[in-house]
């Protein structure tokens, strides 16, 4: 009884350093605007790794891993969106902005 205590107390202290683990770098890029050099392949990936684990979880009945994966997946999709809204600093961004508004396009028939 008490080995088993003392393995879900470590559950749970992992749990929350999981969750937490990507709430720093979301203030950061929140507050500065910019996403830098992070890929838009880890949250996305994270998104699709805890889509998975979220039956799973489900269908072996682990409340602890249901409450990380949300989290997480939750934690993945803001930094997807920080990655969407703000860019790359000018380098590859996800939605391109129009250069000039006032451009005019011909077509010639």
């Amino acid at each position: 009884m008490v080995i088993m205590n003392f393995y879900n107390i470590l559950g749970y202290i992992g749990m929350v350093l999981i969750v937490s683990s990507l709430i720093p770098q979301l203030i950061k890029t929140q507050s500065r605007k910019k996403v830098g050099d992070i890929s838009i392949f880890f949250p996305l990936l994270q998104v699709i790794a805890c889509s998975c684990m979220i039956p799973y979880a489900i269908y072996i009945k682990s409340n602890q891993m249901l409450v990380i994966q949300i989290a997480v997946g939750t934690n993945s999709l803001f930094l997807l969106r920080q990655i969407i809204m703000f860019g790359r600093d000018g380098q590859d961004d996800i939605i391109p902005e129009a250069q000039d508004h006032n451009e005019t396009f011909k077509l010639d028939f």
